[in-house]
């Protein structure tokens, strides 16, 4: 109806969030630099929080345009993973390689060889968790065993965090203490 009526050429305000519809306003822009610049330039990783409805999806589906053509991009979309081994399993099928019936350890080393074997610059990687809060500790640490991975003395895999104001508590636990050295 709104369609036909303004003339246009989709469904305006869509529950889903549309990277071709982004408006670099402030509060969205600013964030986005800076978790672009974290990236380039191997700042450590990267946490985005803020309350639910803010654009956090956005920036998330943002930042893997941004990368796609320079990096091999994997955008979780959600985080409730009950085993380390179903959050490496996600990861295979967002690169979509073989992941059924492999155990945890041959899925680390299933998406560390691929990225062994990819051509630069595709042998390095952008993981982007969003909905991190919902993450368990052991997931965490398991996506931060993921960043030690190096090649030519540069991060193999940048990680970008993003959640809901949950995730804030959760990093501040002393368990996470090795995680938050490295945020960028």
């Amino acid at each position: 109806m709104y369609e036909a009526f303004f003339g246009l050429r989709s469904r305006p305000f869509s529950p889903l969030p549309r990277v071709d519809t982004f408006v670099p306003v402030a509060p969205l822009r600013e964030p986005l630099n800076s978790l672009i610049r974290c990236i380039e330039q191997d700042q450590g990783i990267g946490v985005l929080t803020s309350p639910a409805g803010s654009g956090k999806t956005l920036l998330c589906r943002k930042l893997t345009q941004h990368f796609r053509e320079i990096r091999r991009t994997v955008l979780l979309t959600t985080a409730r993973f009950p085993t380390r081994r179903a959050l490496l399993q996600a990861i295979l099928f967002e690169l979509k390689h073989p992941y059924v019936g492999l155990s945890e350890q041959e899925s680390r080393l299933r998406v560390l060889d691929l990225l062994q074997s990819s051509p630069h610059p595709m042998n390095r990687m952008l993981l982007i968790v969003d909905e991190a809060h919902l993450l368990s500790p052991k997931g965490i640490e398991e996506l931060r065993t993921l960043t030690d991975y190096e090649i030519e003395g540069k991060p193999g895999i940048s990680l970008i965090l993003s959640g809901q104001l949950e995730l804030e508590e959760l990093l501040t636990e002393p368990c996470m203490s090795a995680l938050n050295q490295r945020v960028g």
